[in-house]
């Protein structure tokens, strides 16, 4: 989790990019999937109405929305609209897409100030979309809710998600393809690795070592790059992403706001990296699992690879 140290609005320029780190907000504590990997937890409270206004207060030009599954609450349309008129600028809302198969519902939400969908898309296959996320039938949903929201909103409204587990890592090259394919003016792709939170701690075959998970990476990068596709990747650290070394979330907080803190570790292996400027490190919940052994620290300096901008 990526936490937002300081600043507000005080001396801030129009233009600066310390709301990258967005607030967020939840409305329920429910949700019509039931993922694999899900880092919720059942205790997590909805949020407060009062706190959009404290959210606001702080400097924050940006909203997400979304812990569970938001689309479930009625109340959600009048969030939006609050949020938009109170000023917030952009309001992103994280989603696994099932419900905006409803198209009515999804223009409700696009006509409320929606300016960006999160969507979880675990994998471009049906059957192992439905394992992942227990859920029969939810993979035509979603796609449908995914070409609604293309339809009403355009595609530049729509961010799509792959949370990376052992039971898809090795299809992100095909998933690349797929959404170069079906939406290739997407807003970008972000590709995350699994975090050990929520109900994971008791799934952990479902994590996956970063050496087996960069060929893929890479291979998908290099579908994205070619299809021109903005791609984002988290939670993987950058040596283990030669050559697209700009896609990692990691690096660009680093680089350009010096005023977070990113909850990782860097074990004694890395000190001494060319690139330790730029990495956060790991998660300590990977570092548990499968210790360190498997990083490896770049000795020479080595120039990240041009490519998309965030």
């Amino acid at each position: 989790m990526m936490k937002k140290q300081g600043g507000g609005a005080a001396g801030r320029k129009k233009n600066d990019t310390i709301n990258s780190v967005y607030p967020i907000v939840d409305l329920v504590t429910r949700c019509n999937q039931k993922c694999l990997f899900c880092s919720n937890l059942p205790d997590n409270i909805p949020s407060a109405p009062d706190q959009i206004k404290k959210l606001l207060a702080s400097g924050a030009d940006t909203l997400r929305i979304g812990l569970w599954e938001p689309t479930l609450s009625d109340k959600l349309p009048d969030l939006v609209r609050f949020a938009r008129k109170s000023g917030f600028e952009k309001v992103l809302l994280r989603t696994n897409g099932v419900r905006l198969s409803d198209l009515a519902f999804t223009r409700s939400l696009l006509d409320a100030g929606v300016t960006t969908f999160h969507v979880n898309f675990p994998s471009h296959l049906p059957a192992l979309s439905d394992r992942i996320t227990q859920s029969k039938g939810s993979y035509l949903r979603r796609l449908k809710g995914m070409e609604n929201i293309v339809k009403l909103g355009g595609e530049k409204t729509m961010c799509i998600l792959m949370v990376i587990t052992t039971l898809n890592y090795d299809t992100m090259e095909e998933y690349a393809s797929f959404v170069a394919e079906k939406f290739p003016g997407v807003l970008n792709v972000l590709f995350n690795m699994v975090c050990i939170l929520g109900m994971v701690p008791k799934r952990l075959s479902l994590v996956p070592r970063f050496e087996k998970v960069g060929p893929h990476l890479a291979a998908a990068a290099r579908v994205c790059d070619k299809n021109d596709i903005k791609y984002i990747v988290d939670d993987i650290p950058i040596c283990f992403m030669k050559g697209f070394e700009h896609a990692s979330i990691d690096r660009y907080m680093m680089l350009n706001q010096k005023n977070i803190q990113i909850d990782k570790v860097k074990p004694p292996v890395c000190s001494g990296c060319a690139l330790g400027g730029e990495c956060a490190g790991i998660r300590p919940q990977y570092l548990d699992l499968y210790g360190a052994g498997e990083l490896r620290p770049v000795l020479k300096g080595r120039a990240p690879a041009a490519g998309k901008k965030r």
